[in-house]
């Protein structure tokens, strides 16, 4: 033992029906943020960071879906919600100007690609969810952490 203390921070955050977050305190990238889901509805892998960076911002996700190679099912990733969050739709528009996948928010809604981007390969539209949410968390979410101003009311 060196002495020194390694000791953490966690806050558990409620942050959706189904859905806990476990926040490390200082909070200094996405993934180390942990999503806690129930067994009976697991988020799945390439849209976790995505759900993760939202309900960060006080956004209390319905349902997600991270696409399937299967026509029968959802095609494209996709985050369902019902909160709106200013400033949200402004950021997505500046994330579209530099990403190759465009993503269509919808106040109240839903998050998801264009659907003129809904063509592109499934591991495409996964990796832009994933570049969306280090890009929500930089440029939005890590800046409120930092200053105090992340919700204590979830």
């Amino acid at each position: 033992m060196d002495g020194t203390n390694h000791m953490h921070h966690v806050r558990i955050y409620r942050a959706s029906p189904g859905i806990c977050l476990a926040v490390p305190e200082p909070v200094k990238s996405l993934s180390s943020v942990k999503l806690i889901s129930r067994k009976e509805s697991p988020i799945d892998v390439h849209i976790s960071k995505l759900v993760k960076s939202l309900n960060l911002a006080g956004m209390r996700t319905n349902s997600s879906c991270e696409g399937h190679e299967d026509p029968s099912k959802p095609s494209f990733p996709y985050v369902d919600f019902t909160d709106v969050q200013h400033g949200l739709g402004a950021l997505i528009a500046q994330f579209n100007e530099t990403d190759p996948i465009k993503w269509q928010y919808v106040p109240g809604s839903s998050l998801s690609p264009s659907p003129l981007a809904r063509h592109r390969p499934l591991a495409e539209l996964q990796e832009s969810a994933e570049r969306l949410a280090d890009f929500l968390f930089t440029n939005w979410l890590k800046p409120q952490l930092r200053d105090g101003a992340a919700r204590d009311t979830w």
